[in-house]
């Protein structure tokens, strides 16, 4: 068994079958996949973080990839996996998946199509494959998203932190990274305030300690 951690920037491993794993993890958050590859399976595990899985059809060894008390199994396909805190989603590029639940129905997923669960709550919606893998290219895509969850993702990526008393949605597509121009458009377009330190609020100015 082989263990995989992510770096910073978007790490791609060709494995001898044609497969590849593309792997990434954010200044802040570390992404670990372990891989156990035999004649029979290929089987992976992600630890945490997020995974973009290109997978070559084989019914002599089929793929999964675990997360939590998630399976995914996958023939021939490109998908994406990320496991966050209590959150595990699992979107669909190309091909086909089935995902496995502890306690939950089996379900099926067709392109353009991503599982989640969240506090025990399972949901099936519609996505854009460039939104999905826009972190491949060094990028964050959001649509219709909870500001609250956009800031999380942003501060995965930034060194600089972002506090917010709001509920608010966004949608737009930023630089991964780029924590400046991040706050400078939702201070721009919402009615939130910018404080020195790039916390933003909606009543009162944070101070990082």
């Amino acid at each position: 068994m082989a263990l995989l951690d992510g770096s910073v920037e978007p790490e791609a491993i060709h494995r001898a079958d044609q497969s590849a794993i593309e792997n990434s993890c954010n200044l802040n958050v570390e992404t670990a996949v372990s891989v156990d590859y035999s004649s029979k399976a290929r089987k992976l595990v992600l630890q945490g973080g997020e995974a973009l899985f290109t997978v070559a059809h084989n019914k002599r060894r089929p793929f999964t990839v675990t997360a939590g008390a998630v399976t995914v199994t996958a023939t021939g396909t490109r998908f994406d996996v990320a496991r966050r805190e209590n959150r595990i989603s699992v979107a669909l590029i190309e091909g086909s998946v089935v995902v496995r639940t502890g306690n939950g129905p089996t379900v099926r997923l067709r392109p353009g199509q991503q599982w989640r669960s969240s506090d025990a709550r399972m949901s099936v919606r519609t996505v854009k494959a460039d939104a999905v893998t826009a972190w491949t290219q060094g990028r964050v895509i959001f649509d219709d998203a909870r500001l609250t969850d956009a800031l999380a993702e942003i501060n995965r990526y930034g060194g600089k932190l972002i506090v917010l008393d709001a509920a608010r949605r966004i949608s737009g597509s930023f630089e991964a990274g780029d924590t400046d121009n991040f706050v400078t458009a939702v201070t721009t377009f919402l009615p939130l305030r910018q404080s020195w330190t790039h916390l933003i609020a909606q009543d009162r100015t944070h101070e990082k300690k």
